[in-house]
């Protein structure tokens, strides 16, 4: 901001918002933005990591087409590496905190190798930085270092440049501008999440989808655990009906 109002307040903290922090009536009047955690779905983390290119970036190379292509590829490589984070241990062995600056320097990479390289595409070349240098520098098992090198030779090879087929019914573009490759992400994607687009067999969703279930239950459960319904639909607390029990079941006094 160069010129801000003078009355302008920013109030950041990564800490939960009390009353102690600040009053609760200026949060409820003022404009809240939350950094939330990422999604790990494969359309979105796409479209989130598509994002962070340019026209004036996509159309830079000297061989425009295949400049796509291959970005277009990576970016769905690294859209891979992200979701297969949601699955756990069988996703990777450990957790890994793959980012977007990663995939732009990989892109960077990938069009210094393509401009230089007038004939022929240096898979080998382009493969070993990205898959050992870039994203292994954040790997250190040797099974998951597997996996990334395997995802990577999958994705990036010469069969993207020919018939545009990346996995399943996803696709790449032949050509196009930034827009049109944001547009077919959102139209083309599939909208129901399918661990056969991250590369992984159909029933590894079985643990992420019971995880979440059993949060959904344990929060529905922490709402409702103060309170019951008598027979007439009528709410009370717990805390009544144990005094309610208390009253009730004390013993009759004996009278003389």
């Amino acid at each position: 901001i160069r010129s801000p109002n003078k009355d302008l307040r920013i109030f950041m903290t990564v800490m939960p918002t009390t009353d102690r922090l600040m009053p609760q009536g200026i949060i409820q009047q003022s404009v809240k933005l939350l950094a939330e955690d990422p999604s790990y779905e494969i359309k979105s983390t796409m479209a989130r990591s598509w994002a962070c290119f340019s026209h004036e970036q996509l159309e830079s190379s000297l061989k425009c087409t295949e400049h796509k292509r291959l970005l277009f590829a990576l970016t769905y490589f690294h859209a891979v590496v992200v979701c297969r984070g949601r699955f756990g241990r069988q996703g990777w062995s450990l957790p890994y905190s793959f980012g977007t600056t990663d995939l732009k320097i990989c892109s960077q990479v990938l069009l210094a190798y393509l401009d230089v390289n007038a004939t022929t595409v240096p898979w080998d070349d382009v493969r070993f930085i990205v898959g050992k240098i870039i994203y292994g520098s954040h790997i250190s098992d040797k099974w998951d270092r597997r996996i990334l090198e395997t995802l990577l030779s999958t994705i990036l090879n010469e069969d993207v440049l020919q018939t545009g087929l990346i996995v399943n019914d996803v696709t790449c573009p032949q050509s196009g501008t930034i827009q049109q490759y944001s547009h077919h992400i959102d139209v083309n994607f599939p909208l129901v999440e399918n661990p056969c687009h991250v590369y992984m067999h159909p029933n590894s969703e079985m643990g992420p989808l019971t995880s979440s279930g059993e949060h959904l239950m344990a929060d529905l459960t922490s709402l409702l655990s103060d309170v019951v319904c008598d027979d007439a639909g009528v709410g009370h607390s717990y805390e009544s009906e144990r005094e309610t029990d208390k009253i009730t079941n004390q013993p009759i006094p004996l009278t003389s």
